[in-house]
């Protein structure tokens, strides 16, 4: 799978001699009322590749899902108890069409925006995905994608995309360029195979730098503010990280890849929990990779290598939902290899 051979390749990178990794000022705490780590609640099974997740106001929980053989190109919606709600996609260049959804973000109104890949657009729907706009073609000017792959929506609706060949862009909801930065390197605002993204209550931006092993914090102007992350497998150390994610409370969430947990963090980037082993139990994982947390506290992971989606509660905080061990079945795909447009074939062309 394409996926494996991105998270194979970066891991390979990061870990050669010329690429320094940084570690500034990480310590540790405990999350008041929650010390110990989230606990399982259930899981969506046999998606085809899941990829994307995100969770809209009402908690209703929207994964985008692909396939190499070009079997699964939707986005499908599910209730917050796990429940089919509907799908949408198919694969195709036309509007509503997908080559390869990756990413996928909700903003305030409950629109969404699907990072499509292999067709190097955004695509934007309604909560009902009824097809409202795109933006973007291949290319390196500004409002144009190499490989797009995380995607984010801050509180003003302004968009922010990722792209492996190391930058960022940010758009108004309409897909208007606003700003541009990055490029490749170890500095501060530099990247190397950027993936994720998130946007805090504030509008401060976080981006997991994967090649780099470490999440660099950003003002929505995009000015370095702050990083930390070095490799290795101990507690605020990362191995090619994926998926990120924000809370209510500005607790920051990050899939950390070939370590197969979660990592939890404070605002301040202290160190507060973390979960997960691999394997394919409840609760644990395989290169988990991107994540979510609703308005409750519940935190959503996909594994597009397992072929599922896993929901997380934390006691004294959750929907009332017990933790058991619950399988919600699927809403479509088959249990195929999947696909991803990945900056494997870019960053040889450098």
């Amino acid at each position: 799978m394409r996926r494996l051979v991105f998270f194979l390749f970066v891991e390979l990178l990061s870990s050669l001699s010329f690429f320094p990794l940084f570690l500034s000022g990480l310590s540790f705490c405990s999350k008041a009322g929650a010390e110990e780590s989230p606990k399982f609640a259930w899981m969506i099974s046999s998606f085809s590749t899941p990829a994307g997740v995100a969770v809209d106001g009402s908690g209703n929980i929207y994964v985008a899902d692909y396939n190499d053989n070009c079997v699964n190109n939707c986005v499908q919606k599910f209730s917050p108890h796990g429940d089919l709600m509907n799908t949408w996609g198919s694969s195709g260049t036309g509007d509503g069409q997908f080559s390869s959804p990756s990413s996928i973000a909700v903003d305030a109104s409950g629109n969404i925006y699907v990072i499509d890949s292999g067709n190097h657009r955004i695509q934007k729907f309604s909560s009902d995905g009824k097809f409202m706009t795109k933006w973007g073609s291949f290319g390196s000017a500004d409002g144009q994608f190499s490989c797009p792959v995380g995607i984010a929506v801050d509180g003003s609706g302004n968009v922010y995309v990722t792209d492996a060949d190391s930058f960022v862009q940010k758009f108004t909801s309409t897909g208007e360029f606003i700003i541009k930065w990055g490029s490749r390197g170890t500095g501060n605002g530099q990247f190397f195979t950027p993936s994720g993204i998130a946007v805090d209550r504030s509008g401060n931006v976080y981006v997991v730098d994967s090649g780099n092993n470490r999440i660099q914090k950003f003002d929505p102007d995009g000015t370095f503010m702050t990083k930390w992350g070095t490799k290795g497998a101990i507690p605020g150390q990362f191995s090619c990280p994926v998926g990120i994610a924000v809370d209510d409370n500005g607790n920051i969430y990050v899939a950390d890849g070939f370590n197969h947990r979660i990592q939890e963090f404070s605002p301040d980037k202290s160190f507060i929990t973390q979960w997960g082993s691999e394997g394919p139990g409840n609760g644990q994982f395989y290169l988990p990779d991107e994540i979510a947390v609703d308005n409750r506290g519940s935190i959503y992971v996909t594994e597009n290598v397992q072929h599922r989606l896993q929901k997380f509660i934390y006691a004294g905080i959750n929907n009332g939902e017990d933790g058991g061990s619950v399988d919600k079945g699927s809403g479509g795909g088959s249990s195929g290899g999947g696909c991803f447009v990945t900056a494997v074939a870019h960053i040889f062309s450098l």
